[in-house]
Parts: structure tokens; C-alpha cells; sequence
């Protein structure tokens, strides 16, 4: 593992990142946390950005609503997929599990920590299938932000996004409870 880890750091592909370490990281576990880099984000990327982009540009011709219409619809399925697997009764940690599960599925490489001190967990999300488009309409990343409220039941915080230009998007999650794994 560290072979290759180092042969996708020599090709620039990720990057060393001096986050915030999680507890019991084990034997054997690497050092250093990566993250991908904007080479390695174009590299994943595929060809259908351009035809995306260029499909939301011709819709943003019906009006100022119609590409945000088309966020929320499109986050209506990663929402759907969430909901139709949890319920009323399920934890704030069940819920983040499955919606875990659901976005790393969907190619949003998601994983959820704790912020040390706090009553917040934090949702990151290392790669994003439509950080192209979402570059250029950020109304995507607004709309996904609102499903992820309406699925965990509880308003939620974007602190940074991919298509803004940070190495990861987070979303701060209170948990109303200090010290919830």
C-alpha cells in the first residue's frame, strides 16, 4: 500500500494532508492522511462533464429557477436511495452510516469524524462526480447540502466544497450530544 500511495504522491495525484488525525489510527495504518488533488480530480473525471455543463447552460436559458429545479431533482434520488433505508427511529449515527454508504456509491468518497471538543461531526467528501459542473453552477452543491439536512433530519453546515476549490467538501453536522461518536 505505502508502494503505491507513494507512486500516486509522485504523480501527483494526492497529497499528503495534515488534517485532524482519527482516534486509534492501529497498527500498521500509514502515517499521513491523503486527499486527491486537482490532477488527480481531472484524472477521475470523465468525459461527461462538458456535455453536462453544456446541458445546464441551455437549461439556464428557461429561467432562473430551472437549473436549480434540476438540483433538487437530481439529489432527489441520492435522498430517495437514503431515506427508503432508514427510519424514524434510527440514531443520527445510523442515518450518517447509510448516507455514507449511499454517497461513497454514488462516487462521493464520503467518510464522517468527529471535531474533537465539539458537538459536531463532520461529513467529508473526497471526490465529487460533478465537481466540473458544480464549478460552474454552484446551485449543485446547495441543493445537496439541503438533502443532506432533510435526510439527518437537522439543519447542517457546508464549510467548504471541492468545486469552491478546497481539497475536500465538509459539512458540519451538531450533534447535540459532546463527545458522540
Amino acid at each position: 500500500i505505502r508502494r503505491h500511495l507513494a507512486a500516486l504522491e509522485s504523480d501527483g495525484l494526492i497529497t499528503g494532508h495534515t488534517g485532524v488525525h482519527r482516534r486509534g489510527r492501529g497498527r500498521g495504518r500509514p502515517a499521513r492522511e491523503f486527499v486527491v488533488t486537482d490532477s488527480g480530480q481531472k484524472h477521475l473525471s470523465s468525459g461527461y462533464a462538458a456535455i453536462a455543463t453544456r446541458a445546464l447552460v441551455y437549461l439556464d436559458r428557461f429561467g432562473p429557477y430551472a437549473v436549480q429545479d434540476f438540483a433538487v431533482e437530481n439529489f432527489h434520488d441520492l435522498e430517495q436511495a437514503v431515506t427508503e433505508q432508514i427510519s424514524e427511529d434510527d440514531t443520527l449515527e445510523q442515518r450518517l452510516a447509510v448516507l455514507v454508504e449511499v454517497l461513497t456509491g454514488a462516487g462521493y468518497a464520503a467518510s464522517v469524524r468527529p471535531i474533537v471538543g465539539t458537538r459536531r461531526l463532520q461529513l467529508c467528501q473526497g471526490h465529487c462526480p460533478v465537481l466540473a459542473v458544480a464549478t460552474r453552477f454552484p446551485v449543485l452543491c446547495e441543493a445537496e447540502t439541503a438533502a443532506i439536512s432533510r435526510i439527518l433530519g437537522r439543519p447542517v453546515q457546508r464549510l467548504a466544497t471541492l468545486a469552491e476549490g478546497a481539497h475536500v467538501c465538509t459539512t458540519n453536522i451538531p450533534t447535540g450530544a459532546k463527545g458522540i461518536r
